[in-house]
């Protein structure tokens, strides 16, 4: 990863704890879990085995993964950062260490 890369992840990262403080993230949070057949009526509808196909079953699994993978994105983007982050730092330590 170069430095210009990783300052655009730690920027995008930034920018989706910024997104999560607006007050319009709980409305699409709430939406998002419990709204028109949101993340809850989606898992409800698994779990009670209502799923009559394969197919119906990888659909409503591929929208809680979707939905979840939205509402955790500045904790993964973060992560992703932090660990980029270390990751670049051990490796600049290294390559000052061997000159």
């Amino acid at each position: 990863m170069t430095d210009e890369e990783l300052r655009d992840l730690q920027e995008r990262a930034f920018q989706l704890e910024e997104l999560q403080k607006h007050p319009g993230w709980l409305v699409l949070q709430d939406f998002a879990v419990n709204g028109g057949g949101g993340l809850r009526a989606w898992q409800t509808f698994l779990l009670n085995g209502n799923a009559k196909t394969q197919e119906q079953y990888q659909n409503y699994v591929g929208r809680i993964f979707g939905c979840e993978r939205v509402l955790d994105a500045s904790e993964v983007v973060r992560a992703m950062a932090d660990d980029a982050a270390a990751k670049f730092a051990l490796a600049k330590f290294a390559i000052e260490a061997e000159q």
